[in-house]
């Protein structure tokens, strides 16, 4: 608003200009405090990345990039896949074993 607006409107005019304003304050510090949230996962996951025994990755792209629909089922398959295979293992006994047994 310009300074010859300001002082022509009454206090009653003025009000939706206020609101407006704060409204725009309140949003810019929701999007700060969104930010602040997200700068602390990023570092979270890259602590968790370093420590011995963890299964937790650093992601490789931004989390506000949208998957594709083939990501997705590339993604599904491969679980499908390391499952089956660990079930499979699982079945066989090792050469360590089977000389333990007689």
């Amino acid at each position: 608003m310009d300074y010859q607006t300001f002082w022509a409107l009454n206090p009653k005019k003025l009000m939706p200009f206020i609101t407006a304003y704060n409204e725009k304050r309140q949003d810019e510090a929701n999007w700060a405090d969104y930010v602040a949230w997200l700068h602390g996962l990023y570092t979270l996951e890259a602590i968790a990345s370093v420590l011995p025994k963890s299964k937790v990755k650093y992601p490789t792209r931004p989390k506000s990039e949208p998957r594709s629909s083939e990501e997705e089922e590339f993604e599904r398959k491969k679980k499908k896949l390391k499952a089956a295979v660990e079930a499979f293992n699982a079945g066989f006994k090792t050469k360590k074993d089977v000389n333990a047994d007689g």
